[in-house]
C-alpha cells in the first residue's frame, strides 16, 4: 500500500486562504469488482443507434474506422431496416394481409447481397444489435398501408392471434435480413423489441389511426411466438415505452388515481406478457425545458423506475427480468426552433453523462 498525501491550497481573494490535507490510499494488491465484473463494458454502454446495415458511412468508412477503432464504439440499434422492407415486399396472393413469404426471401438475398459486396465494412461488426418495428405499417388497425397498398391483418381469432401477420414478417424478416457477417450478410440482432414507442402515438396521442393497451400487449406476446418460431436464439422484448410516468392518473374510467397509469400498464404488461419477455425495454429521456417547466428522468426518477418494474416482477415470477435501456438523453423541445448553440449540446451531453453514471 502507498499512502500519497497532497496539499491543497484553495485561495479566496488576496487576504484569504484555506489548506486542506487530502489523504489517498493507492492499493496495487487489489481488484475492483462489482457484480462479477471488473472491466468497463464499451460493447454496452458505449454504442451507437445504428447498424451495420445503414449507409451514412459508405463513402465516410475513414471515419467509421475511428469510430469504431479509436473511440472502441459498438453497433447498438437500427430501426429503419425493416420498415424499409416492410413497405417492398407483395401482398400473399394465397393469404391476403399477410406478407409473402418469397418476396421476404428475395429482399434478403438482394439487401444482403449488396452488403456482402460493401467489404470495407465488413471489419466493423461489433456489437449486440436491437432491431424494433415501428407502429406504420406494422400495428394492425387498417390504417397504415405499406408501401404497395396493402395492410397488415388485424384479425384476433384463437387461431389467428392480434398481430399473427405482424408477427410472420417480423420472424421472416429476422431469419431472411441477415446472416452470419461478411459475404454471408449483416450480423443477424441479438435483440428484438415488438415495436418502437407503440403506446405514446397510438394511445395518448390516437396517432396513426390509434390503438388500445390491449391490442398492443396481445401483439407482444403474438409477435414474441412467431419470431421463436422463425429466430429460436432472439430476445424478445417490451413494450418500449416512450415515457413511462407511473404516477399519472390512468385513463380508464375507474383508473383515474394517482398511478393509475402504472395499473393499467406496467402492471398489467407484467402480469399478462411477461412470461414472453426476455428482457424490458424503457426509454429515458430529460425534458430541460417543456413549454417552460423543467422535468428531469435522471436521478430519483429513474431509480423509481426501475424499481418498481424489478419489484415487482420478482413478487410476481421471482426473479428481476434483463433491461434494455435502447434510447435515452434529452429531448430540446423548447429549444428545438433555436439555432444550435454550446448550451443546447450541454443539455444533452449532461443527461447522458448523467443516466449513463446511474446504468452502470
Amino acid at each position: 500500500m502507498l499512502r500519497l498525501n497532497f496539499l491543497l491550497l484553495l485561495c479566496f481573494g488576496i487576504l484569504q486562504s484555506l489548506t486542506a490535507q487530502v489523504n489517498v490510499d493507492v492499493n496495487f494488491d487489489l481488484k475492483h469488482r462489482i457484480g462479477g465484473k471488473e472491466t468497463f463494458d464499451r460493447d454496452k454502454f458505449i454504442v451507437l443507434h445504428a447498424g451495420a446495415t445503414e449507409n451514412d458511412y459508405n463513402n465516410e468508412i475513414g471515419k467509421l474506422d475511428t469510430l469504431m477503432n479509436l473511440y472502441d464504439a459498438f453497433y447498438g440499434r437500427e430501426t429503419g431496416r425493416m420498415r424499409f422492407v416492410g413497405d417492398q415486399v407483395s401482398e400473399d396472393s394465397n393469404r391476403m394481409e399477410f406478407a409473402d413469404s418469397t418476396s421476404i426471401a428475395a429482399q434478403g438475398a438482394s439487401l444482403n447481397g449488396g452488403y456482402a459486396a460493401n467489404t470495407a465494412k465488413h471489419p466493423y461488426e461489433k456489437g449486440n444489435l436491437i432491431t424494433a418495428a415501428q407502429d406504420v405499417p406494422f400495428y394492425p388497425n387498417g390504417n397504415n398501408p405499406t408501401g404497395q397498398g396493402w395492410f397488415f391483418s388485424s384479425t384476433d381469432t384463437p387461431s389467428e392471434p392480434f398481430g399473427s401477420a405482424t408477427g410472420q414478417f417480423m420472424g421472416l424478416f429476422t431469419r431472411d435480413l441477415y446472416g452470419t457477417g461478411g459475404v454471408n450478410g449483416p450480423p443477424r440482432p441479438t435483440y428484438v423489441e415488438v415495436m418502437n414507442e407503440p403506446v405514446w402515438p397510438l394511445v395518448d396521442e390516437g396517432l396513426h389511426g390509434g390503438g388500445t393497451i390491449q391490442d398492443i400487449f396481445n401483439m407482444h406476446k403474438t409477435v414474441a411466438d412467431s419470431v421463436k418460431k422463425y429466430n429460436p436464439s432472439a430476445k424478445i422484448g417490451g413494450y418500449t415505452t416512450a415515457f413511462p410516468e407511473f404516477e399519472k392518473l390512468g385513463m380508464q374510467p375507474n383508473g383515474d388515481t394517482l398511478f393509475g397509469q402504472w395499473e393499467e400498464r406496467w402492471q398489467k404488461f407484467i402480469d399478462e406478457v411477461g412470461p414472453k419477455m426476455d428482457f424490458y425495454s424503457v426509454h429515458l429521456y430529460d425534458f430541460p425545458s417543456i413549454g417552460g417547466k423543467e422535468i428531469l428522468r435522471k436521478g430519483g426518477n429513474i431509480e423509481a423506475t426501475f424499481d418498481m418494474i424489478e419489484h415487482y416482477n420478482t413478487l410476481v415470477y421471482g426473479n428481476v427480468k434483463p433491461w434494455v435501456i435502447s434510447e435515452y438523453g434529452s429531448q430540446l423541445n423548447d429549444y428545438y426552433a433555436q439555432n444550435w448553440s454550446p448550451f443546447r449540446d450541454w443539455q444533452i451531453l449532461k443527461a447522458f453523462s448523467s443516466m449513463m453514471i446511474q446504468f452502470m
